[in-house]
């Protein structure tokens, strides 16, 4: 048990550790000198320190305070003051960390700024813990006023591009957002991966013949749910299983083969642990 939590906390640390400095270098080696900024509480301590003496370092600290105290109650003490030394970490190597300009082409800064930043807030994430309290306000604020997270996150960043837009011109203001889709493209590929997993559910009368071909054919589990008809309320079989991306084509036509008039629902599915999914993707890999 003990050896257990002592491998946990070592990968995090590592985990941290590197997030902490690939986005260091993301934000002194390629934004600082191109001058653009990224979305998130990031990018307001960007443009803040772009508009008073204040450096860099110490906005991004201060600024994200305030996000991490409103999560304080709601993702517990642990989880916060992870976060906080994450934050302390990455802000000293802000401020330590002096690169020259790594390159002098503005769409290269914008591109590989945002990935080297976004690669940096992936690792973190994969660590237990984040470089930017965005999400945690977003998630407060999306249960207290029904919306959700994404919603809250867009109109934040909306604020943060247009106020850019208006003190340092719609050029910056535009790269600037190219910087942050690229982030955030590169934080969700570290923390996601390239496993896109799809939910399908199968309404058949030959759902038998369809669950021994999903378990035999691609090696998956299936689940059976009891349901009823809606028009004839008759007893109906519903079939649900995970699979890749990469499946979904020989899924259909598998179906397709046994039963034509099949009705299938297939939608994104996040965070599958366990089960024959990820059993085969092993498998596969090793």
């Amino acid at each position: 048990m003990k050896t257990n939590k002592f491998l946990t906390y070592s990968y995090d640390t590592v985990m941290i550790g590197i997030g902490g400095l690939l986005a260091a270098v993301g934000i002194n080696g390629f934004l600082i000198p191109c001058k653009f900024f990224d979305g998130g509480v990031t990018g307001l301590s960007m443009l803040g320190a772009s508009l008073s003496t204040v450096p860099l370092y110490a906005f991004i600290l201060i600024v994200n305070i305030p996000f991490l105290a409103v999560g304080w109650k709601r993702f517990g003490h642990q989880f916060i003051i992870k976060c906080l030394l994450s934050i302390v970490y990455f802000s000293l190597l802000v401020k330590f960390i002096h690169l020259p300009m790594l390159a002098h082409d503005k769409i290269l800064c914008a591109v590989f700024g945002g990935i080297l930043l976004g690669a940096g807030i992936g690792f973190a994430v994969n660590g237990g813990s984040v470089l930017d309290g965005t999400e945690i306000a977003a998630i407060m604020l999306c249960k207290k006023f029904g919306v959700t997270i994404g919603s809250v996150i867009l109109a934040f960043n909306v604020v943060i591009f247009s106020f850019v837009a208006l003190a340092h011109g719609y050029e910056i203001a535009l790269y600037s957002v190219l910087t942050y889709i690229f982030a955030s493209k590169s934080a969700n590929f570290l923390i996601h991966g390239l496993e896109d997993f799809i939910g399908v559910s199968v309404v058949s009368k030959h759902s038998d013949k369809i669950r021994k071909a999903l378990i035999d054919e691609l090696g998956v589990g299936a689940t059976v749910y009891d349901g009823r008809t809606g028009l004839e309320n008759i007893k109906q079989e519903i079939l649900f299983c995970v699979i890749t991306r990469y499946d979904v084509q020989r899924v259909k036509t598998m179906i397709s083969e046994i039963d034509e008039k099949a009705f299938l629902i297939m939608h994104p599915v996040d965070n599958v642990q366990g089960g024959l999914v990820k059993t085969k993707l092993r498998k596969k890999r090793f």
